[in-house]
């Protein structure tokens, strides 16, 4: 798959599925980019994050692999509280958590 098709897919899937209804601008969201992936996607990574940046808290970080389990800790740990969602985009190891 050509990265112009994996961008269009994500920037859709980014638009369509998290779309915020009632936001509250101390909830936070998370982005996770794979640092591969956010070099050709930077420009639309950004205008994404500064979108939803009008409703939720949102932080970025650039990702070079790792651990899921490692990773999920890391996320639980420093957000717990007020944590909304995660976003990961890229080829990024994840575990479901509640």
């Amino acid at each position: 798959m050509q990265i112009g098709l994996i961008k269009y897919v994500i920037i859709i899937f980014l638009f369509v599925f998290i779309t915020p209804v009632h936001a509250d601008k101390e909830e936070k969201i998370i982005v996770l980019v794979n640092e591969y992936v956010y070099d050709s996607l930077e420009w639309e990574i950004n205008r994404y994050v500064d979108d939803i940046s009008a409703f939720y808290t949102v932080n970025i970080f650039e990702t070079s692999g790792g651990d899921a389990q490692n990773l999920k800790s890391s996320i639980i740990d420093l957000y717990s509280d007020s944590l909304v969602g995660c976003i990961f985009i890229g080829d990024i190891s994840f575990v479901y958590y509640e």
